[in-house]
């Protein structure tokens, strides 16, 4: 992980949230089959990360995986051990299953990879009928470099 940051020429600092793009998402597009994605074999991220995740003092990781975490799983003593660690003893928010290729083409066309991240929840038909009957912003997406 501090290779990749160094790499990129981000230092990951208290608060931040790390994005982590592994490609097992464009994989199963590429192949046209969803199969494995859910609970199969991944790449993701080991107990070990947990230490750096932790020294870093990093408030979340996302990746494009189904679970975040390294499947098969490290232990077999429980399913999902690492978001066992990582939420409720690490108080570490977590997402899974974001699509991150156009996001990271863009980082490397310009060499900038710090940006304003937001990620409300999924919304929920009734949260969609709310939001578009209120009189609120509109939110459009877009990269923001800093």
């Amino acid at each position: 992980m501090d290779a990749c940051a160094a790499a990129q020429g981000v230092e990951v600092r208290k608060g931040d949230f790390v994005l982590v793009r592994t490609g097992h998402q464009e994989r199963c597009l590429a192949a046209g089959s969803w199969e494995g994605y859910a609970g199969g074999d991944a790449p993701g991220m080991g107990f070990d990360t947990c230490f750096w995740l932790r020294d870093k003092d990093v408030a979340g990781i996302r990746t494009d995986t189904w679970g975040c975490e390294v499947r098969p799983n490290q232990t077999d003593e429980a399913n999902q051990p690492w978001h066992w660690v990582v939420i409720p003893a690490m108080g570490i928010a977590m997402g899974e299953i974001f699509y991150l290729k156009e996001l990271a083409e863009d980082c490397a066309a310009d060499k900038v990879y710090e940006f304003f991240f937001l990620a409300p929840p999924a919304a929920s038909a009734r949260r969609r009928r709310i939001a578009d009957q209120s009189a609120g912003c509109q939110v459009k997406a877009g990269h923001v470099g800093f």
